[in-house]
């Protein structure tokens, strides 16, 4: 028989989220090409672009940090 926990501590946060990345050419085709990426939250859909690669990595930095502030 499995015990419960007794500890009441919260359950984990976690967020979901669907990533997009694609490839953006300028015209001549001699212009290096651009990625773009999109996060789309799986339980509202809500949609965030990003320029670059720095930009998402620093939106999920600011999410992971107010979700470690609220717990």
């Amino acid at each position: 028989m499995a015990m419960a926990n007794t500890n009441r501590e919260p359950a984990p946060r976690q967020k979901t989220y669907l990533l997009r990345l694609w490839e953006t050419r300028s015209v001549p085709p001699d212009d290096p090409a651009t990625w773009r990426f999109s996060l789309e939250d799986v339980q509202n859909s809500t949609r965030r672009g990003f320029a670059t690669l720095e930009e998402l990595v620093s939106f999920l930095n600011q999410e992971t940090r107010t979700t470690m502030d609220h717990t």
